[in-house]
C-alpha cells in the first residue's frame, strides 16, 4: 500500500482531475464515490458514498465492488446487487439517485475543516461537552440548503398559488437563506454558499 505520495497536494488542488494526475492504478481516489479529501501523512483520505458509515479510506485503498471510475458512466466491475447491500449501503445509493434527480451536487468541505470536530461545551463546568465530526455537521447544513432549493421550485411550479402568494413565500425562504449565512465558512466552493436578501440582486 502507498503510504506518501509526493503528488498528494497536486491532487488535492486538482481533486476533480485526480484520474488524470495519480500515476497509480485504479484506486479509492479514482472512484466516483470517493469524495471529501483531506491530506493526512502525506497522502489523501476521503469517505466513500457507498460505505457511508464505514470511516475514511485512503486514496490508495485496492478497488472494491462498487468502484467507479470518476468521469466514466459504468462500473469497471461487477455491479452490486441491491440484494446483497447492508442497510446503510442501500441509505448510500437511495441518497446518490435522489440527488441526481433533484439535481443536488456534491459539496465540500473546506480544506482546514476536514478532519475537525464540532464541540458543544455547557455553561455548567460540571457537565460533559459533546463533540461532533464537523463533516457530520456540514452534511446536515448542505442537506438543509438542498431541501430548501427543493422547497423553493416546488412554490415556483405550483398550479394554484398565486404570483403574490409565490413571492410572499419566497421571501421567508430567503430570509431562511440569511440566518444561515454564518454557515458559509464551512463551505469550500464559494459558488455553494447561502445568500440572503442583501446579496441578492
Amino acid at each position: 500500500m502507498q503510504n506518501e505520495c509526493p503528488e498528494v497536494f497536486d491532487c488535492l488542488d486538482s481533486f476533480e482531475e485526480i484520474v488524470n494526475i495519480c500515476p497509480y492504478d485504479a484506486r479509492c481516489g479514482k472512484c466516483r464515490h470517493w469524495v471529501e479529501p483531506f491530506e493526512e501523512e502525506g497522502i489523501l483520505k476521503g469517505k466513500c458514498l457507498k460505505r457511508p458509515t464505514s470511516g475514511f479510506f485512503l486514496c490508495s485503498d485496492n478497488a472494491c465492488e462498487v468502484y467507479l471510475l470518476r468521469g466514466s458512466g459504468a462500473s469497471s466491475t461487477k455491479s452490486l446487487k441491491v440484494l446483497d447491500m447492508e442497510r446503510d449501503e442501500l441509505k448510500g445509493l437511495l441518497r446518490e439517485v435522489l440527488d441526481e434527480t433533484l439535481g443536488v451536487s456534491e459539496v465540500s468541505i473546506g480544506k482546514k475543516w476536514a478532519g475537525g470536530e464540532l464541540v458543544l461545551k455547557p455553561g455548567n463546568k460540571e457537565l460533559q461537552e459533546k463533540t461532533i465530526p464537523i463533516e457530520a455537521f456540514f452534511h446536515k447544513v448542505v442537506m438543509l440548503r438542498d431541501r430548501l432549493r427543493v422547497l423553493e421550485q416546488k412554490i415556483n411550479a405550483h398550479t394554484v398559488l398565486t404570483d403574490e402568494e409565490k413571492v410572499d413565500m419566497q421571501q421567508y425562504i430567503t430570509r431562511i437563506y440569511g440566518s444561515l449565512t454564518t454557515f458559509n465558512v464551512l463551505f469550500a466552493d464559494r459558488g455553494e454558499l447561502f445568500v440572503g436578501e442583501k446579496g441578492k440582486e
